[in-house]
């Protein structure tokens, strides 16, 4: 849970100062203390379970992402006071940006479906993954993740998560620049920064306000800036070798190339005026920082945290940089090696956890139990508060009972109470006003036909969501993983009672005939989606567009003939 006022985000038990010969790091960072988290085994275990689903779930990875042995891992360097039972999720996301950077780059087509509530991409020529589905289920674990860790702190990085894409998925990647102050408003977008200043947020438990977003924009752009320039400096050799390999591009997305344009300067040359500009941001979010905390930010002692938070990414970026086998391929074998005897050695020293493991190893903190109780967890799909009783807890059988005992039906409305909780666009109430512009029927049978349309739509998306395994409804965790499967079939199959009850009402016999045919239509459509997915069968169009018309349009369609 956020923390209170009262207590510190900037914890020094987390992590150690990084000793240094020199007042700055390869030219950059003067000023900037670099620290080292304590709890990095969580992090590269965030990374190595990201890779493994990555293979698992996608195919093959082509590249490094975010371990590096020598300096450390980039979310142990960039996020020195990150909550250790946060930092495995948080890496974990750091990995995948890696590796679906990667991707994104050689995609031929990427859109972001504005449509939907979801945050993933239609890749419409994906060709370059195995799976698209394998990227959405990937995500999805990293949200159920955010979400029973400290849902109000993940509302807010999935909501960013959101603006990222929609903002990225827009830029135009061979955009030209005339202008330094051009570039770096576009390259903050395209790195993302905006994005791991959430996720530092997020693992610190720092909730700000709108309006405490909207002061503290201003002062924390020079670290953005410094972050995305700096970036491009260490970044440049591997990607101008792949420019030149390539040829048929004619621009690079990097602050050396543009200097070597705007000025006609050398490599060596451009990368000095890179780090020149980039110190001057540097120097800038220092001054901003004290200017802030001196002045109106003197009795905030939250805000002040934050931004000093903020301000250890900058030597965290530059220290891994130095050395990451990202941006410096020849060192992945010795990386491997000696990042394999780490994790061997952190395992050797660690206590297995028997109970509450999570997905990433390490066992949730009572705070963190206690603040996503009822949530559902990513590694067992179940509720932590949902423990079964023992048998000794059990009343005996051999008691009698001495009076008759009503069940409610609280339980059996559960999971139909909270998919109905869920935001909807209420496309089947305005289908039924639309007809209705021509039917004119009296109100009150309006809201019969409207609450029969959204009663059955619900019964379908649980069982829709049980079919295909989606961990997510509309954003959020779906019904089954909260409730269980079998709580949310049998919730479901009593909507589809209820329904034909309410139907009843209608005192018109027809409208039970319709309301069967349109089922039997429905189920039947549904049989075929799920027996071609599973069997690996492509139908020809015609019997996909009737695949469509009983198992997708069956709501539609009954509500007219009704």
């Amino acid at each position: 849970m956020p923390q209170t006022q009262s207590e510190s985000y900037l914890n020094p038990s987390l992590s150690t100062p990084v000793p240094r010969s020199t007042p700055d790091i390869a030219g950059f960072c003067a000023g900037y203390e670099l620290r080292r988290h304590h709890h990095e085994d969580k992090a590269n275990e965030g990374s190595l379970a990201c890779r493994a689903d990555w293979e698992k779930y996608i195919g093959p990875i082509e590249r490094w992402g975010s371990c590096n042995p020598w300096e450390g891992h980039f979310g142990a360097v960039v996020l020195p006071f990150c909550k250790p039972e946060r930092l495995a999720v948080i890496c974990y996301i750091f990995e995948y940006a890696f590796l679906y950077d990667n991707v994104v780059e050689s995609a031929a087509n990427s859109t972001l479906n504005m449509d939907t509530d979801n945050i993933a991409l239609d890749e419409t020529e994906y060709r370059t993954v195995r799976s698209i589905l394998g990227t959405k289920q990937i995500q999805s674990k990293m949200l159920l993740e955010l979400l029973a860790i400290d849902a109000r702190c993940a509302e807010v990085v999935i909501n960013s998560w959101k603006e990222m894409i929609s903002t990225t998925a827009k830029q135009d990647k061979t955009q030209a620049f005339d202008t330094l102050e051009e570039y770096v408003d576009y390259r903050i977008i395209d790195t993302g920064a905006p994005f791991v200043d959430m996720l530092m947020r997020f693992g610190m438990g720092i909730l700000l306000t709108p309006e405490e977003q909207a002061r503290t924009a201003p002062i924390v752009k020079p670290c953005y800036a410094a972050l995305g320039l700096a970036n491009d400096y260490f970044s440049f050799d591997i990607e101008w070798e792949e420019f030149q390999r390539e040829g048929a591009k004619t621009t690079m997305t990097n602050a050396v190339w543009l200097f070597m344009q705007w000025e006609g300067l050398s490599v060596e040359d451009a990368k000095r005026r890179v780090r020149e500009v980039t110190n001057m941001y540097e120097r800038q979010y220092l001054k901003n920082v004290e200017e802030f905390c001196a002045s109106e930010g003197k009795d905030e002692p939250k805000l002040q945290e934050y931004l000093r938070a903020q301000g250890h990414q900058v030597p965290g970026n530059v220290a891994w940089s130095l050395r990451c086998p990202r941006y410096h391929p020849w060192l992945c074998r010795e990386a491997g090696e000696l990042l394999r005897d780490a994790i061997a050695e952190s395992r050797e020293e660690k206590p297995i956890y028997e109970t509450e493991t999570t997905r990433w190893g390490s066992s949730p903190s009572e705070s963190e139990s206690d603040a996503s109780e009822g949530s559902p967890t990513f590694w067992s799909g179940s509720s932590r508060s949902s423990v079964r009783s023992s048998v000794s807890s059990a009343a005996s059988l051999h008691e009698k009972q001495t009076e008759h005992v009503q069940l409610g039906d609280e339980i059996l409305l559960a999971p139909a109470d909270y998919i109905k909780s869920l935001p909807s666009k209420g496309v089947r109430e305005a289908f039924i006003d639309g007809l209705n512009v021509w039917l004119v029927l009296p109100d009150h049978r309006v809201r019969q036909l409207k609450n029969i349309a959204q009663t059955l739509h619900n019964a379908s998306l649980m069982l829709d969501d049980i079919e295909d395994s989606s961990p997510l409804r509309r954003g959020r965790p779906a019904t089954h993983t909260i409730f269980g499967v079998g709580q949310t079939i049998n919730s479901a199959n009593y909507l589809l009672v209820e329904v034909m009850d309410q139907i009843r009402k209608l005192d018109d016999p027809g409208c039970l005939d319709i309301y069967l045919e349109e089922m039997r239509n429905l189920f039947v459509g549904q049989s075929f989606d799920l027996y071609w997915t599973r069997q690996g069968e492509c139908p020809s169009e015609e019997e996909y567009l009737e695949m469509v018309r009983q198992s997708m349009l069956t709501l539609f369609m009954g509500c007219w003939c009704l």
